[in-house]
């Protein structure tokens, strides 16, 4: 009954629209290309940070629809957001 209910809230999250802005973000990037050298993706670059920001956006759709707590809601968005801060980071220049 429980693994039930993990399945139906999954299938709520607005996998169409993560992609969307995904996509989006990713394209800045894409067009910083065009205009500069200092901008140098590779496709593993934008492969990765693509699983980044998607993973990233279904932890937060799923906080901001299931946790009633606006408090924990916040502190979970936020947490869900340094996260994904500190892999870009580590992943961008190995500053930790």
């Amino acid at each position: 009954m429980a693994e039930n209910s993990l399945i139906n809230k999954l299938k709520t999250i607005h996998l169409g629209r993560i992609l969307v802005i995904d996509v989006a973000m990713l394209s800045i990037s894409f067009i910083a290309m065009q205009f500069t050298e200092e901008v140098h993706w590779t496709m593993l670059d934008f492969v990765v940070m693509g699983i980044l920001l998607f993973i990233t956006g279904v932890f937060i759709d799923y906080f901001l629809m299931y946790i009633s707590n606006p408090k924990k809601k916040f502190l979970y968005v936020i947490a869900a957001l340094i996260v994904f801060g500190l892999i870009w980071v580590e992943l961008a220049v190995g500053i930790i």
